[in-house]
């Protein structure tokens, strides 16, 4: 669970993408994978990442060209999952904490494991 209360930028942004949820606060703030801009190439894992979490609509855009984008904006691209007022970002993150914590945590374990590998991944390992 990520709570973003402003600007995430380079490894912000990624760090957002680690994340189960993202919950960011709605409003006048940058979220951007701007690391093309600066000119750093990503960490395999970031590449891994983004392929996984971003909008594939969005990936050049995001990913490659560095483009910003408002947290409501980032929702679409995949940066986020949903972006709150600023005085409900914590309590939101909070409240969805909560509602993660009484799922079976052996199911919800496998599961995102699953969705998260590669089809031929695991064939190879059942």
């Amino acid at each position: 669970m990520i709570a973003c209360t402003g600007h995430a930028i380079t490894s912000g942004a990624l760090l957002a993408l680690t994340a189960d949820n993202r919950i960011g606060t709605a409003g006048d703030f940058d979220i951007s994978l701007n690391e093309t801009a600066i000119g750093s190439p990503f960490p395999v894992f970031g590449v891994q990442l983004a392929k996984v979490r971003l909008n594939p609509t969005h990936l050049t855009q995001s990913f490659v060209q560095s483009r910003m984008y408002s947290p409501e904006e980032a929702v679409d691209v995949g940066c986020l999952d949903r972006a709150v007022a600023a005085g409900a970002v914590l309590d939101t993150a909070v409240e969805q904490a909560r509602a993660l914590l009484a799922l079976p945590a052996e199911t919800d374990t496998r599961n995102k494991l699953d969705i998260r590998q590669s089809a031929q991944f695991m064939e190879m390992q059942r």
